[in-house]
């Protein structure tokens, strides 16, 4: 007398009655013994299921996890590739401001580097220059 669980797409279809209704009116007309028997069914039934979701929400975790890792990694590819260093032309150019200007004021400019300390070459990040730019303060 065991019948298997419908699926979600059967009773989306239509195709079977909404399985609570079915199993009410299984159970209903079963005497003591066979209902006792089918309950027991409907644990074991159960339990499958449980294990079932169990193994749908470990597949779900790691397909979220893995698509946030490949969100983190297009990121950093993204952000690695604004990390243009600029000299003074192209600052100039971008910002409006004479080669006077920005050589006397070029803390005013954000994304000002000097990776090689006092008296070497100075270069911006173009990213933040045009951010400067953006918000007005170039």
């Amino acid at each position: 007398m065991s019948r298997s669980v419908a699926s979600t797409s059967d009773v989306a279809a239509g195709s079977r009655p909404p399985l609570r209704t079915t199993l009410r009116a299984e159970l209903t007309t079963l005497p003591p013994v066979a209902l006792a028997n089918r309950l027991e069914t409907l644990t074991e039934e159960l339990a499958a299921l449980r294990a079932e979701v169990a193994e749908l929400e470990a597949g779900l975790t790691f397909g979220t996890r893995r698509l946030a890792t490949l969100a983190a990694e297009a990121q950093r590819a993204a952000d690695g590739a604004a990390e243009e260093r600029i000299g003074i032309e192209d600052v100039m150019h971008l910002t409006g401001r004479s080669r006077s200007w920005v050589e006397h004021h070029p803390d005013a400019i954000p994304g000002r580097c000097q990776p090689g300390g006092p008296g070497t070459a100075v270069w911006w990040l173009k990213r933040e220059v045009l951010r400067g730019v953006r918000e007005g303060r170039c």
